[in-house]
């Protein structure tokens, strides 16, 4: 097995091993469904690579458990109502549409993930944002069918300018994930324990991650969507959505992170202060999957952006010597041979 699929598998694994707390807690809100979702997409997504690579000719790396990761995470950014279908259809356009055209996950240009949910969004709008009611659901609880109860997400609120108030449950709600949302990305605690993981794993994709979260909080704080204060916005955008999730997993793909730590920083920067505009004013109540691919796109260009000189640290100029500081320290420079011990002259005497 060649050296970069072996380091490939070693990423895959330990993102898979960042995706299980939330598995389990998608299982634990939502029940078998969420299982049955995760299980069939991941499934779907090893098969459409390897038939894929038949048709474009090329060698299916599923060693690397890539397609793996990304079948696994596409349900988790979906309604846990959503029809067994959607995830699956998304894990298919994420291996043959933005994948493999472009070669393996060492040579991505776009995240597929975020591929695969932007083309969801667009093609299925009322699936995609059409969430459950948390405790409703059953095997046969599809959106717009008779058994699906319709929830309210953080989401939807912010995007009609609703607030969840300033009670002290309704925050706590925020933080061990018992409110409305994409089945795997509504407890805070895990992934805030996942973040600190990075501490540890992947301190290098954490300058970006820092740099979106950074930047959606300033943002949230400084144009807040709700009436019920400045804290309260910050609090609901970063439960509200895919955004954290997005900052986590969604921003950090190696292939596509610029190289450099400034262009990693910037990297976040531009895609965080994106996803709040189209949050802000697009069309879609969550839009952090076109963000991401919109900074994809530019990538490479981060590396390049040179700062302006004001934001350069500079190194204090030295003032030129004077006459006396000059003379002292070339005579110290200067020694007596002659007069040395050892070296001849006198000295051997």
């Amino acid at each position: 097995m060649p050296q970069e699929v072996k380091d490939t598998r070693k990423y895959s694994l330990g993102t898979l091993l960042m995706l299980a707390p939330l598995v389990v807690m998608s299982a634990y809100y939502y029940g078998e469904r969420a299982l049955r979702m995760t299980l069939l997409s991941a499934l779907t997504a090893v098969i459409a690579e390897y038939v894929g690579s038949v048709f474009v000719r090329k060698k299916a790396t599923l060693a690397d458990f890539n397609a793996v990761c990304i079948g696994i995470m596409i349900p988790l950014l979906l309604p846990a109502s959503s029809p067994l279908w959607l995830p699956m259809v998304g894990a298919v356009f994420a291996i043959v549409a933005v994948k493999l055209p472009f070669g393996n996950a060492r040579s991505n240009m776009f995240e597929p993930v975020s591929a695969a949910i932007a083309f969801l969004t667009v093609c299925s709008r009322a699936y995609v944002f059409g969430y459950p009611k948390i405790g409703a659901v059953t095997a046969q609880s599809v959106i717009l069918q008779p058994d699906y109860v319709a929830g309210t997400s953080l989401a939807s609120m912010l995007y009609q300018n609703n607030s969840i108030g300033t009670n002290l449950i309704s925050l706590l709600d925020l933080w061990i994930g018992s409110f409305v949302g994409p089945m795997g990305v509504t407890c805070g605690f895990a992934l805030l324990a996942i973040i600190v993981s990075m501490f540890f794993s992947r301190r290098d994709e954490l300058w970006t991650t820092g740099a979106f979260l950074l930047t959606a909080i300033v943002y949230a704080f400084l144009f807040p969507r709700v009436l019920t204060g400045r804290l309260v916005s910050v609090a609901m955008e970063l439960s509200a959505g895919m955004l954290v999730f997005a900052a986590i997993f969604l921003i950090t793909n190696p292939a596509i992170l610029p190289k450099t730590k400034k262009g990693k920083i910037l990297f976040g920067v531009f895609a965080g202060l994106l996803t709040m505009l189209i949050r802000s004013f697009g069309e879609f109540e969550e839009g952090v999957c076109f963000a991401v691919l919109l900074a994809d796109a530019l990538s490479e260009q981060f590396d390049k952006i040179h700062l302006p000189s004001f934001i350069k640290p500079k190194m204090p100029e030295k003032a030129p010597l004077s006459e006396e500081e000059f003379e002292r320290i070339t005579d110290a420079s200067f020694i007596d041979v002659g007069e040395a011990p050892g070296v001849g002259g006198v000295g051997n005497e």
